[in-house]
């Protein structure tokens, strides 16, 4: 009879036992999943991805840093309220009656850079980025030109305002080397280059900050921002344009990289071997016409048109890029251009792309014959060198910029100086 009660007593204490270590293994395996989570929203957070998209999504914008320097057209933001739903920073707004230009850089602007974020510069930093009281990137000058002074305004995107210092984009080597030129006569450029603004803005860029100026020159450079991708493809197909990036490897890796932050840091972190990637399946199509190319043709020959009408000459640019039929770039060399040609670009082969930029630059070659503007095929000079491209297939290194400033120098000695210092001194006598 003891036993038998021993036996019973001693059941409850099974049972508690059992009902303790399934409790503690419970809050254990909460704090692993609570843990999981909390890493993997830091390894989003650090990547830049949207914090609850599967599979991952890429967190806008790229360039937050730099939209703290811009004041946003508001009719433009109103467009596209989804779009700016998720942006980190509050943004600030100017009323116009028509969406472009998207932004205005603002004025007077002096910042320099600690901890990889551009901050305002303080007393004794070193001035990384500065504009002045017209919004250009640059130093300060005299809305009034000056009599005798030759006044050129580089019109442009993110390839002309500079992805680097002050000091290292090509409208400020192409002052140095003008000045070299023309010893003597006094040489202004400009920079009117705002990263991500397409044709449209640009001609009210145009309308509203260079024509007040009276240059005397205009340097057009721009193809990137306006070209329609998804015309080149030729039917369906398995990710949208621009995010095939992702599916460019397959089994595990392509998995874990579609799915998980975590993975993505510590494979970033620590240089783990990526497998060879694979290009999509896709139909390359360079028939024409191209909606998206023929909407640039027409708003650049307004560009072309309103500037001569304003009495400004103006010169129109090929546009520079690496890409090439046969281009290959090896990660352990530049990790983010081989990750922009194998995975931004992805579906797109490096041979495809650069024909889409030729197919964009015949289209500015063919407005300048039709108005009879000079034409500088500059991407025909440029040396394909991959050195001179940091991060991706435009986008040039301090170096390149200053061989861009030296090869439209050289045209505009030879095919423009000379008739402007002419036209100058006829006026003067």
């Amino acid at each position: 009879m003891e036993r038998r009660l021993a036996g019973l007593s001693s059941a409850p204490d099974a049972s508690g036992k059992t009902a303790r270590v399934l409790t503690v293994a419970g809050v254990w395996l909460v704090l692993v999943v609570v843990g999981l989570v909390g890493v993997e929203l830091y390894a989003r957070n650090v990547k830049g991805y949207r914090l609850w998209s599967v599979p991952l999504e890429s967190r806008q914008p790229y360039f937050f840093e730099l939209d703290r320097l811009k004041v946003y057209n508001r009719r433009f933001v109103e467009q596209r309220r989804d779009y700016f739903r998720d942006w980190p920073i509050p943004l600030e707004l100017f009323d116009s009656d028509k969406p472009t230009p998207r932004y205005l850089f603002k004025p007077n602007l002096r910042m320099a850079v600690k901890n990889g974020k551009l901050v305002p510069a303080q007393p004794g930093d070193e001035i990384y980025r500065t504009s002045n009281s017209w919004g250009f990137r640059g130093p300060e000058f005299s809305v009034q030109k000056p009599p005798g002074l030759i006044r050129i305004v580089c019109l442009g995107a993110s390839t002309t305002e500079g992805s680097q210092g002050d000091l290292e984009t090509y409208p400020h080597f192409l002052q140095q080397e003008l000045d070299r030129a023309i010893p003597g006569r006094k040489v202004e450029v400009l920079n009117a280059g705002y990263h991500g603004q397409g044709i449209d803005d640009l001609l009210e860029i145009l309308r509203l900050r260079v024509l007040p100026l009276k240059p005397d020159v205009i340097l057009f450079y721009e193809v990137a921002n306006n070209i329609g991708w998804r015309e080149f493809l030729r039917g369906d197909l398995s990710c949208p344009t621009g995010s095939c990036g992702p599916k460019v490897y397959s089994g595990l890796y392509a998995l874990l990289s579609r799915h998980s932050a975590i993975f993505a840091l510590a494979a970033q972190r620590f240089g783990w071997n990526e497998p060879a990637p694979v290009t999509p399946w896709h139909e390359f199509d360079e028939s024409s016409p191209k909606p998206a190319a023929e909407q640039f043709r027409k708003v650049l020959r307004e560009i072309v048109s309103e500037s001569l009408a304003g009495g400004s000459r103006i010169v129109l640019s090929s546009f520079i890029t690496l890409a090439h039929d046969g281009l290959t770039v090896r990660r352990e060399d530049n990790a983010l251009l081989y990750d922009y040609i194998h995975k931004t670009m992805s579906p797109f082969t490096p041979g495809e792309i650069a024909r889409i930029y030729a197919y964009y630059d015949r289209v500015v070659h063919e407005v300048a014959q039709e108005l009879r503007v000079p034409f500088v095929d500059t991407a025909a000079e440029f040396p394909r060198e991959a050195k001179y491209f940091p991060f991706d297939l435009i986008h040039l290194s301090p170096e390149g910029n200053r061989v861009v400033a030296r090869i439209l120098a050289r045209h505009l000695r030879s095919n423009l100086l000379s008739w402007l210092l002419g036209t100058q001194r006829t006026v003067k006598e």
